[in-house]
């Protein structure tokens, strides 16, 4: 549980940094991990939280072209092994 005003700092930096990073800035993904496990206890929950913050940030990006999109081409685009993994891994 966050209780220190420097672990507030550190996981709002942290998700920052996520946006950051989904927008093209590579790298500072890695350090909002490190500000996560210095708010959380262990790296796997540090890690646990940086997937939904990530899929979020696709879905806000997406949601835009979702009316103008074609299917044929992002099907093309979107191997069906990858699709198979991506979903087996949600599960």
């Amino acid at each position: 549980m966050i209780t220190e005003p420097l672990q507030w700092i550190c996981a709002v930096l942290g998700a920052l940094m996520v946006g950051i990073s989904k927008a093209g800035i590579t790298g500072l993904s890695i350090l909002s991990v490190a500000l996560f496990t210095h708010v959380f206890p262990s790296s796997k929950q540090a890690s646990g939280l940086v997937l939904p913050l990530l899929i979020f940030g696709d879905i806000v990006a997406v949601r835009p072209i979702g009316r103008t999109h074609n299917g044929a081409i992002c099907g093309k685009l979107m191997p069906w092994t990858a699709a198979r993994g991506s979903c087996s891994g949600i599960l």
